[in-house]
């Protein structure tokens, strides 16, 4: 069972036990013993109610701001998939909208993982294309490798591979 339908479960108990209490207090003489101790419980009962309402509208809430944190990154991967043909260096939004403000903990678990696998590659990716750009203008003395033009290209070809599984696991790729 969902924590959703746990908490809607628990409000819609502590309703109905709630109205059985009040049909009992008004069967009862006022000022007895009865009476008060299911004023007491009612109380509480009423507390429960309040408390499971608020978890359930949040945990809604976190589902809602979960699916457009996705959309958002998704847009975002599918930017980097064009990029990724241009040698440009790659936008990093995961780390900064998912996994710096914590909303990543919103995402399904499938889509999660294989963002953080995406993402990671993309930083290291990002880091050898500066090297290569900087040394294009001529800002260091540095010459590309053959290796590192290699590992610049097995790069491209990994996250490729990984936004196109991506991509077609969310329903959306072209091919």
């Amino acid at each position: 069972m969902h924590e959703s339908k746990r908490w809607q479960l628990i409000f819609a108990t502590s309703v109905a036990v709630g109205l059985f209490m009040v049909v009992l207090l008004i069967l009862t003489i006022p000022d007895q013993a009865l009476g008060n101790g299911l004023r007491i419980l009612s109380i509480f009962l009423g507390m429960l109610a309040g408390f499971s309402l608020g978890e359930y509208f949040k945990i809604k809430n976190n589902k809602k701001i979960g699916e457009e944190l996705l959309t958002d990154i998704t847009e975002e991967v599918r930017i980097n998939e064009a990029l990724l043909e241009n040698e440009m260096q790659l936008r990093k939004g995961f780390w900064i909208l998912g996994i710096r403000s914590g909303l990543v903990r919103y995402l399904p678990r499938e889509e999660r993982r294989m963002l953080w696998e995406i993402y990671s590659n993309i930083t290291h990716y990002n880091d050898e294309i500066q090297t290569i750009h900087y040394a294009r203008l001529g800002q260091t003395s540095f010459k590309p490798t053959p290796e590192l033009v290699q590992e610049i290209s097995r790069l491209r070809d990994l996250i490729g591979a990984l936004i196109r599984d991506f991509l077609q696991y969310k329903g959306l790729s072209q091919a």
